[in-house]
């Protein structure tokens, strides 16, 4: 269901998994196609990316919206194993959406919510500087700044500034609030569950759903210790994600 974002990304990650073994090849084959990846994007800048899937159902009548690092692929696995022949997809904004079409605003409407310093964390070590899945240049390098297997510490740094902004961000490191943004709808009407309380919090999920059992999905096992983040951080690098996600601190009510 997911859109591919680069029709050579598959046969590069095969490329790459080949080459694990041979670390300077690895690292030069990465850095090699980052630049020049880079260099083909010559400077354009990109918008803030809230496209993310939104998964449906006009019979059953509720509306999922996915959020990116927080056990979205089980969510969709479970829609997808009890609801598969009503369940359709739209990568449109939430506010897009709704505006084509308002009577999505009465379905049961639900996402997930992760701890931002957590959500920070996860999308360093699977987007950046992943060694199964070799970075992801294809993101990457559409940024000014950010480089393969940069250190956590600079990309939480970089985060700040003025690349690393919502008004550019990548959906993986967007202000999770951004995603629910709609003028015909309030965060406040959407059910936000939390990846810290999931088994709780999807099981009243499923129940509302009625299309499978009351259980929680089988979560990504990068997923399954939640406060391993905590290891990562300084305290100056707690401050600035604490900045930079100020909103959904406030709004989800997290701390570290």
């Amino acid at each position: 269901m997911q859109k591919p974002s680069w029709k050579y990304k598959r046969v590069i990650n095969q490329i790459c998994y080949r080459l694990r073994k041979i670390p300077f090849l690895l690292k030069w084959v990465k850095h090699s196609i980052f630049y020049i990846r880079l260099i083909a994007r010559k400077g354009k800048r990109v918008k803030s990316d809230v496209s993310v899937e939104k998964i449906y159902s006009e019979q059953g009548k509720y509306l999922y919206i996915a959020n990116p690092k927080v056990a979205t692929r089980s969510v969709i696995d479970y829609l997808e194993e009890f609801d598969r022949a009503n369940i359709s997809c739209t990568h449109l904004s939430l506010a897009d959406f709704i505006k084509e079409d308002p009577k999505f605003c009465s379905y049961y409407q639900f996402s997930f919510v992760r701890n931002p310093w957590a959500r920070t964390y996860s999308c360093w070590v699977d987007k950046i500087t992943n060694q199964k899945k070799f970075c992801d240049m294809i993101i990457i390098s559409r940024y000014k700044g950010l480089y393969p297997d940069m250190p956590f510490s600079e990309f939480v740094i970089w985060l700040d500034t003025e690349e690393g902004q919502d008004e550019f961000a990548d959906r993986h490191w967007l202000s999770q609030s951004k995603l629910f943004e709609s003028d015909s709808m309030h965060v406040s009407s959407l059910f936000i569950g939390k990846l810290e309380n999931i088994e709780a919090d999807f099981k009243s999920v499923a129940s509302e759903l009625s299309i499978g059992p009351v259980i929680m999905p089988e979560l990504n096992k990068t997923q399954s210790n939640i406060l391993a983040y905590q290891n990562h951080y300084t305290q100056s690098l707690k401050e600035v994600i604490a900045r930079r996600y100020k909103q959904d601190i406030e709004l989800f009510d997290y701390v570290f």
